[in-house]
């Protein structure tokens, strides 16, 4: 059974998706996603928020498939719990908490009394994704989500949530929160990696530049040029003759593309370096444009491969966002909202030149060699995942093996 406010509300998505998406339907046909929707409603309840945003995730999630991880539905205002969690070595593990450091990688084993794995089986069902790295990112993150959690078909409905851990000590721990408190994602004790820098960090270190870049978000790229001309005139010093180059790109799940080029220009009249990028499953959307645009350089690539597709639907429209734009234009007041839909808007492929080619309209995709629409991975040519005992050590490898890649080559 659904709420007529929620039946409005999905069909109001359906029908902006079919104006905005470059390619609706690619997956599933129009008839098969009603009937998904039927079946659905017919045998759950979708009557407020959590319900809805669980439907709805469900749904786009199949119509999406592997090549569309923008489009879905973001619930917001709702809070975080005290947490960070890693999925590592198929287990997941605190590493981050607010007041209880003791809990620091402890397993988590239940919520609510339910397996772990019947609920990471319930937030797939709602993760739109190219591969097993973004599932992984984006289940960490829905962890910790009030919001997603309540949606939960296990969880939905609880006036508590109580998370149950395992201790190093083999001892076990409970945790509750109730349900309709707002808790937030500061966390003062973590454990992270790779290391947190602020964007456009860097370091010299003997013959090699450690250049940090974890986000395109405009706001995060306001002093690019500055750093650039900084670490210019430190290199100009000639304290050292530099030959490496590692850029982090690590985290970096996307802004704006365009800020990449500043950096790719400063490499390109710098072709003495030797470019080392790290990247990981949370190396997503405009940071997978400055993935290629380095393989472009003839970079080495090591660590996890990016978050989605090369070539992916993306360029998300924030229904609700692009409403409350008009409205204000017209005087009028916002509706404020929960529930965010976000649509791809654009299409986006790499040729063998790696020179990018987008599709911002029905007419360019369909125009589009269909050879351009099969799914390509471009995986690093070192691949390294972070363990269990990368984080209880403190370790980061991926940034270890970039530092002795020389020695690496030799042996």
């Amino acid at each position: 059974m659904i709420a007529p406010k929620y039946e409005k509300m999905f069909n109001d998505f359906i029908k902006c998706y079919e104006s905005v998406h470059v390619c609706p339907w690619h997956e599933l046909s129009k008839d098969q996603v009603e009937s998904l929707y039927w079946g659905y409603v017919s045998n759950n309840d979708v009557l407020d928020d959590f319900q809805y945003y669980y439907m709805a995730n469900y749904i786009a999630t199949r119509f999406s498939g592997k090549s569309d991880a923008h489009t879905s539905i973001a619930m917001q205002h709702i809070g975080f719990y005290p947490y960070r969690f890693k999925i590592l070595d198929g287990e997941v593990y605190v590493v981050g908490v607010r007041d209880d450091e003791e809990l620091l990688l402890s397993k988590l084993v239940s919520i609510n009394g339910v397996d772990i794995n019947k609920i990471l089986n319930e937030i797939a069902n709602i993760i739109p994704s190219g591969n097993d790295g973004w599932l992984r990112y984006m289940t960490e993150c829905m962890l910790t989500s009030i919001g997603a959690m309540l949606s939960l078909p296990s969880i939905h409905g609880s006036l508590s949530v109580t998370f149950n851990f395992i201790d190093k000590n083999g001892n076990k721990v409970k945790r509750e929160y109730d349900s309709h408190e707002k808790y937030y994602r500061t966390t003062n004790k973590r454990i992270t990696i790779p290391k947190p820098h602020k964007n456009l960090y860097f370091e010299l270190n003997g013959d090699t530049i450690y250049f940090v870049y974890n986000s395109c978000v405009n706001e995060n790229c306001t002093d690019m040029h500055k750093v650039l001309d900084e670490l210019e005139y430190q290199m100009a010093l000639g304290h050292y003759h530099y030959s490496r180059f590692i850029i982090d790109i690590r985290n970096n799940t996307g802004g704006n593309s365009n800020n990449n080029a500043p950096i790719i220009d400063f490499l390109k009249k710098h072709d003495e370096l030797e470019v080392i990028t790290l990247s990981n499953n949370a190396t997503f959307s405009s940071g997978r444009f400055m993935y290629e645009a380095l393989r472009d350089l003839g970079t080495l690539v090591v660590g996890e491969e990016p978050g989605t597709p090369i070539n992916c639907f993306g360029n998300v429209y924030k229904k609700e966002n692009i409403e409350n734009e008009k409205r204000i234009a017209q005087g009028l007041e916002p509706i404020d909202s929960n529930l965010v839909h976000r649509i791809s808007s654009k299409y986006f492929y790499f040729d063998e030149n790696y020179k990018c080619h987008s599709a911002v309209t029905k007419e360019q995709y369909e125009a589009m060699p269909n050879a351009w629409k099969v799914l390509y991975f471009n995986p690093p040519d070192v691949i390294i995942k972070p363990t269990l005992e990368d984080y209880a050590t403190g370790r980061d490898t991926v940034l270890e093996y970039a530092y002795n890649y020389n020695k690496q080559k030799t042996l």
